[in-house]
């Protein structure tokens, strides 16, 4: 439903108060799924409508994908008593490490929160202390790919990505494949993971463990449009999915069977989950 013009006001005087206390407390709260958790002053917190477009949706996935993402991994973790362990591959300011550290922190769990910028992993590492989850987040500060290595890293604000490509003049920084990170951490098991890494999907898939890949709810946030800057295509990507029986589904419903045909590339397709054929 469309909010009204009041509505939006309200909104948005509720949003700069929100701003505006957080300012002088030096961190800003919010309330997730019933947990009251901090984030670190100047921390990236999504503001959302979910109002209909006027013309077209898709310029409003992106608006709104970390919400969908968020309330996704929330429905997860609330349906599933025995998880306890999340890793989130793109960590950024924490947005959904921090409050899914604070639920499994109830139930004896943990989460490792894998970020390559050091401004975001800055401000990641303070809201972890600020919410006293030092025994519950590992923070790793690391980029990851499907080899280890050290790579160029883009820093855009909230579009922080690896330079594959030599685009840009980037920082150095360590990229470390998921199966590395597991092992350091000794976890054996990984109930969910969720991997937002502006177009290193297939990369970070790569080097993720086969038993992760077929026993884990596994979230991809979908960037087609930058594929090419990783080195790979979507037939690849197509390939790599059959490989593994695997199949894209994404937060319209649409089942994306081949990515080589599929209208929406080289665009952003956006929250995906990938599921095993043999659970549809």
């Amino acid at each position: 439903m469309k909010m009204t013009i009041s509505e939006r006001i309200v909104r948005k005087a509720s949003v700069m108060r929100r701003k505006l206390i957080g300012n002088v407390r030096g961190h800003t709260r919010i309330k997730f799924v019933g947990q009251k958790v901090k984030f670190a002053k100047g921390s990236h917190i999504p503001e959302g409508e979910f109002s209909l477009p006027k013309h077209t949706f898709r310029n409003r996935i992106v608006r709104d994908a970390d919400f969908i993402q968020q309330l996704a991994l929330a429905a997860f973790f609330e349906s599933d008593l025995t998880a306890k362990v999340f890793v989130d591959v793109g960590a950024f300011h924490g947005y959904y490490a921090i409050p899914l550290g604070s639920l499994l922190e109830q139930r004896g769990g943990s989460v490792i929160a894998v970020e390559p910028d050091p401004n975001s992993m800055a401000l990641l590492e303070q809201s972890v202390r600020l919410n006293a989850l030092h025994n519950i987040v590992t923070c790793v500060s690391a980029a990851v790919s499907d080899r280890p290595g050290r790579m160029s890293l883009n820093q855009a604000s909230s579009r922080t990505s690896l330079d594959c490509a030599g685009k840009t003049n980037g920082i150095d920084v360590d990229v470390l494949t998921l199966k590395q990170i597991l092992e350091e951490q000794s976890i054996k098991k990984v109930d969910c993971v969720m991997i937002d890494v502006e177009g290193a999907e297939l990369r970070v898939l790569q080097g993720t463990p086969l038993l992760v890949l077929q026993n884990t709810e596994m979230f991809v946030e979908m960037h087609p449009y930058a594929w090419a800057d990783f080195g790979y295509t979507p037939q690849e990507f197509d390939d790599w999915l059959s490989d593994h029986d695997l199949v894209c589904i994404d937060m319209f419903h649409r089942i994306h069977r081949r990515f080589a045909e599929d209208p929406w590339a080289p665009q952003y397709i956006g929250p995906t989950k990938l599921v095993h054929r043999s659970r549809l």
